[in-house]
This record gives structure tokens, C-alpha cells and sequence, in this order.
């Protein structure tokens, strides 16, 4: 495939998925203000700890088989429909698992009261995410989009009804969670008709062996991962309180303006780069898209923080709205996690899973050692500090993972050029130091800087919609 063609793959399912995302955020931009609005700081702190620390144990209970279900369906020596089935036979034993671990939470008395929500929740969102992944990577890109849709739209219309019309409180919060998932799966597992493809597999122990041999080191990857976000939580929790849960918690929705735009490409990316990495290994076509994810990233935060200070204490409310001052720190936080995102798809697609792991394992220890450090002494900023530093981290070590297996051929300089103004304006930004006129004078000068990639960008993207006019 030239190189133009990939572009056009690539920028076509980016496209795909950039709408179900942006359907999906418009939808849930409207849950932010409902949820502090309708929840307590400490409701929306409990809220968040309890999926979060879902997030994190679902993957060790599961063996993390929902990366392997998106990899070995991927691969043309494989049959789908024996890597599924192996994945769901994984599940079952899991749902177990997680049931007993329910009960555990008899001795954590924030969340005691709700273990059984947390066993629901996190079981479906197990099989959620094997069912999701296996329709993008066997070619559905469509019907995984639509989902993304569906199940968002479903836990907006589930939280105005258990929230604001049946005032549920909490338990509205997680019943609507609950609905979406199931209404999810419900949509996947016949539009998909999974049915037909399970009946057809057979056994394969030979795979499934496989299939662990390589999530295993991602069961690892996707722990520290998990502690890193709840770290931070759990011990604003001990050394302050809820609310400052709530508020950090808050505060964190603002960069995930900016993991719009990474989770739409980071999909797209990692579909890409699996397909080329067997066929080819374009190592020009691996270098230009990075440098358009960095000028993608530095142009969107620069943006983010040139609005910050004026627009989202707005939206977050009166009871939120000092949650903004911690913006600047977790969206440098994000820039980075952009970087990580990138190599880790490029590890992916060389089934390097230990690459990931080890960077992982590693920033998720400084994590808790920065969060142990400062948030005794600084409350919120000590996490965000910490959340941000364990980033640069895990993406400075997949960077040189990177140049050592598989060189790009990264031009740091500018990069790292680039790097420190962004840093430099989120310190002035987070101090109120002519916020807006430095996000402009920082704009302007990434326009300078990038003016050449900006053209190549605009002229590649054209190139692209020509030749889609010529074929149509």
C-alpha cells in the first residue's frame, strides 16, 4: 500500500471515529454540570474511587484477555471467532473472581455500601470491552462507532432519569451505568451476531495459551495504570477528604477535551500501525504521524489553557469551580500521555507487551511515591503533580524503548523545545499571570515553529480528499 492510501486508511477511521466521539462527548457534556449539580463533592469523590478502583481490578481478575481479543483478532493466521470464544471462557472464570471481591469491600466503609453495584458494573464492563474490541478489530470499525454512541447516549438518558426525574442520588449514578453497559452489550452481541461466530469456532488451547503468554505482562501494564488513578484518590481521601476527591476529580474532566482528539487517533493509530508493522514497517510513515500527533497535542493544550480560567469555572459551577486552578498541571499530564499512547501501539503491533509493562510499572511507582511525598503537604496540587510527573515517566522510557528496538528517528530538539513553552504557559496560567495573552503569544509562536508541518498537513489532507473525489 503507498503511502498515500495509508494516510487515507488512516485518516478515514480516524474520521469514523472522531464523529461517534464527538456525538458521544456532546452527549456527555451535559453529565459534568448534572453530576455536580445533583451529587455532593463527597458523592461524586465516592462515585469516582468506586469505578476507578473497577477500572483497576477488572483487568488482574480478567488477565487483561481484552487486549488479546483486539491483537489476535487482528491476525490473519488466526480464526476470530476460536479468539473470542477463548476470551469468553476467560470472562466467565473472572465474573467469579469479581464477585468475591465484592466482598471485600465489607471492610472498606466509604464503599461497603456499594459492593454489589461495584461486582454489576464490573463485570459488565468486561465483557463490554471484549465485545467492543473484537468488533473493531474483525473490520466493524461502523458498528464499534455506533456503540460508542449508543452507550454514551444511554448513560446521559439513564442519569437524567434516575438523577433528576427518580432523584435515586448515588444509586442513580450507578444504575445508569449499569443500564448502559447492558444496553451495550445487548446491541454488539446481535449486530455483531457473536452467536453465529461462537458456534462456528471450536477449541484451540494452543491459542489461548498464546493469547495469556501475551496479555499476561498487560495484566501488570493495565494495575499500575489503575493505581496511578487511584493513588491519588484514595490518599486525598486519607489526608483530606472527599470533597477534595470531588474537586481533583472535576478538575481532571478538563484535559479529557484533549483525550478526545488522543482516544480518536490512538484508535485509529493503533489499527494502522498493526496492519503496516506485518506488511511493511514504514518507518517515514511511523515519523510523519507522530509529528502530527505532537503539533495536534501542543496546539489543542495551548487552546484549552487559553480558555481555562474564563470559560470552565463556568461550567463546573460555583461548588467546582476553583477545581479549574488544577487544570494546567494534569493537562501536561495528558500532552505526555499522548507520547505513551503512540509507542505503546508501536509495541503492540511488535506483540512487545513487556515493553509496556515495564515502563508502566515503573511510572505508576513514582506515582505513589510522589502522591505519598506531597499530598500531605499540598493537598490536590501533590496529585496532580504526581498524576503528571508519573506521565513524563512511562513516556521519556517508551521513547528510548522505542529508538532502541524500533528508532523512529524523533527530532528532539524542537520537541523538547516545544515542551517547556507549553510548561511555561500552564505555570502562568495555574498563577493567573496573564493567562489568555500568554496562550495567544504561545499559539502564534507554535505557528511559527510549525508553519512547514502545518502546510505538509494541509496539503496531505487535501491530497487525500482529491483522491477520494477522483475514485468516487
Amino acid at each position: 500500500m503507498d503511502r498515500t492510501n495509508k494516510y487515507k486508511s488512516l485518516f478515514s477511521t480516524a474520521a469514523i471515529f472522531a464523529i461517534s466521539n464527538v456525538l458521544s462527548k456532546l452527549v456527555l457534556s451535559l453529565l459534568l454540570p448534572l453530576y455536580t449539580r445533583m451529587l455532593t463533592t463527597a458523592q461524586y469523590g465516592t462515585a469516582e474511587l468506586l469505578t476507578t478502583i473497577s477500572q483497576l481490578v477488572v483487568p488482574l481478575c480478567s488477565l487483561a484477555i481484552q487486549d488479546s481479543v483486539f491483537r489476535f483478532s487482528m491476525d490473519s493466521k488466526q480464526n476470530p471467532g476460536n479468539v473470542l470464544r477463548n476470551a469468553l471462557k476467560v470472562a466467565s472464570f473472572s465474573s467469579c473472581a469479581l464477585m468475591l471481591l465484592a466482598v471485600a469491600f465489607n471492610w472498606y466503609e466509604a464503599l461497603s455500601e456499594w459492593k454489589v453495584y461495584f461486582a454489576i458494573i464490573s463485570i459488565l464492563s468486561m465483557f463490554r470491552a471484549i465485545f467492543s474490541l473484537y468488533a473493531n478489530a474483525t473490520h466493524r470499525t461502523m458498528v464499534y462507532s455506533i456503540d460508542s454512541v449508543l452507550y454514551n447516549s444511554a448513560l446521559a438518558v439513564s442519569n437524567v432519569i434516575y438523577l433528576v426525574v427518580f432523584k435515586l442520588g448515588l444509586g442513580g449514578y450507578f444504575l445508569a451505568m449499569i443500564t448502559a453497559e447492558v444496553i451495550s452489550i445487548a446491541f454488539l452481541f446481535i449486530k455483531c451476531g457473536l452467536w453465529k461466530e461462537l458456534k462456528a469456532s471450536g477449541k484451540d488451547p494452543e491459542l489461548l495459551k498464546d493469547m495469556l503468554r501475551y496479555s499476561a505482562p498487560l495484566i501488570l501494564n493495565s494495575i499500575s495504570w489503575g493505581l496511578t488513578h487511584v493513588v491519588d484518590k484514595v490518599m486525598l481521601e486519607q489526608y483530606a477528604d472527599s470533597a477534595s476527591v470531588g474537586l481533583y476529580s472535576a478538575a481532571s474532566k478538563i484535559p479529557s477535551l484533549l483525550s478526545v482528539v488522543l482516544s480518536v487517533f490512538s484508535s485509529a493509530w493503533t489499527l494502522s500501525v498493526v496492519r503496516d508493522y506485518e506488511a511493511e514497517k514504514d518507518i517515514a510513515f511511523y515519523k510523519s504521524i507522530f509529528d502530527l500527533q505532537h503539533v495536534g497535542c501542543v496546539f489543542c493544550a495551548a487552546g484549552i489553557l487559553l480558555v481555562n480560567n474564563r470559560v470552565f469555572p463556568w461550567i463546573l459551577g460555583d461548588s467546582f469551580a476553583e477545581s479549574t486552578v488544577y487544570v494546567p498541571t494534569l493537562l501536561i499530564g495528558t500532552v505526555f500521555l499522548s507520547y505513551t499512547n503512540y509507542f505503546s501501539s508501536i509495541f503492540s503491533a511488535m506483540k512487545q507487551s513487556k515493553l509496556i509493562m515495564y515502563s508502566a510499572l515503573i511510572g505508576c511507582a513514582v506515582n505513589v511515591v510522589f502522591n505519598y511525598m506531597l499530598i500531605p503537604k499540598i493537598g490536590i496540587h501533590g496529585a496532580c503533580i504526581a498524576t503528571a510527573f508519573s506521565y513524563v515517566v512511562i513516556a521519556v522510557m517508551r521513547t528510548f524503548f522505542c529508538e532502541k528496538h524500533f528508532s523512529i528517528g524523533i527530532g528532539y530538539g524542537k520537541w523538547i523545545f516545544s515542551l517547556v513553552i507549553l510548561v511555561a504557559l500552564a505555570a502562568a496560567v495555574a498563577v493567573s499571570f496573564y493567562a489568555e495573552i500568554c496562550a495567544v503569544v504561545v499559539l502564534a509562536v507554535y505557528t511559527v515553529m510549525y508553519w512547514k508541518e502545518l502546510k505538509s498537513m494541509v496539503g496531505m489532507l487535501l491530497s487525500i480528499v482529491k483522491r477520494k473525489g477522483k475514485n468516487a
